[in-house]
């Protein structure tokens, strides 16, 4: 089990450990220990390590980071914080590194795999929150993005028809599991889908899940169609994916006509989803 790590007094000013989680087989405290004080000090020491490569630097920070001994990699996420309401709100809400870790733990308890968080920080200044940092797992995998854009080319060859059709399948099956487990993910684009290299080779993986939405039972219908309006498909094969995800022809008579009308109607917002 994470450990709840002991959050700052209100005249502190630093990096404080919220969460440490095990990892391959090291425990928590030697964790912490591999990590070092020097880089629990301020995450953003880590894009100095030599193989640390960053990703992005715009709202967030994200990079690929190695563990110090060389045992594997991360992803880093530095959360800062930019809205003035949350800054007021910050002294009692949560941070964005500890919501996304326990949204992580949820989904793998239902289920869901998505990249296992290891080392959760936040930086609180006289008692409000600043920024917030988390590790997880690296993950290697395919986007769902990388394996639709070829398939919604026309004309499309026999045997491209018949792969897309087969993974489709596919999907709604993952899907459908997925929201039958009460997890919705509210930005299922093509980015935050990670599939093995080598199909079969390992699990779906569901990433950037802050936005993600948790229910106590199944997920409802409307929350559904966040989902699945999402998957940018050509025309002609949002009905095979819509009737391979519901169970009954009850759930397609009543929303077939809502998924395909809101599927036209959505357009992505990523040009690698266009």
């Amino acid at each position: 089990m994470a450990t709840k790590w002991t959050i700052p007094t209100p005249d502190e000013d630093r990096w404080t450990l919220l969460q440490a989680g095990p990892w391959r087989g090291v425990g928590e405290s030697e964790l912490v220990e591999m990590a070092g004080e020097d880089l629990l000090a301020d995450p953003l020491r880590w894009l100095q390590l030599e193989h640390s490569q960053t990703l992005k630097e715009s709202r967030n920070t994200l990079a690929r980071v190695p563990w110090p001994d060389g045992r594997g990699e991360l992803l880093l996420k530095v959360f800062p914080l930019r809205v003035p309401l949350g800054t007021v709100q910050s002294g009692w809400r949560k941070s964005k590194a500890q919501k996304a870790w326990d949204k992580a733990w949820t989904l793998i308890a239902r289920g869901i795999e998505t990249p296992r968080p290891r080392l959760a920080l936040e930086r609180r200044v006289g008692g409000v929150l600043v920024a917030s940092a988390l590790w997880v797992d690296w993950v290697e995998g395919r986007q769902l993005r990388e394996i639709l854009k070829p398939w919604r080319r026309r004309p499309r060859a026999p045997e491209e028809t018949a792969a897309c059709q087969e993974f489709l399948r596919t999907l709604a099956l993952h899907l459908r599991r997925m929201h039958d487990a009460g997890v919705v993910h509210r930005d299922f684009g093509g980015g935050n889908v990670l599939l093995p290299p080598v199909p079969g080779e390992q699990p779906w993986s569901l990433v950037d899940i802050n936005r993600a939405q948790l229910f106590k039972g199944p997920a409802p219908w409307p929350a559904r169609m966040l989902d699945l309006e999402r998957v940018h498909l050509h025309p002609e094969d949002r009905p095979l994916l819509f009737r391979a995800y519901v169970r009954d022809e009850a759930e397609r008579a009543r929303w077939e006509p809502v998924y395909l009308r809101r599927a036209e109607s959505y357009r992505p917002t990523q040009g690698g989803d266009r």
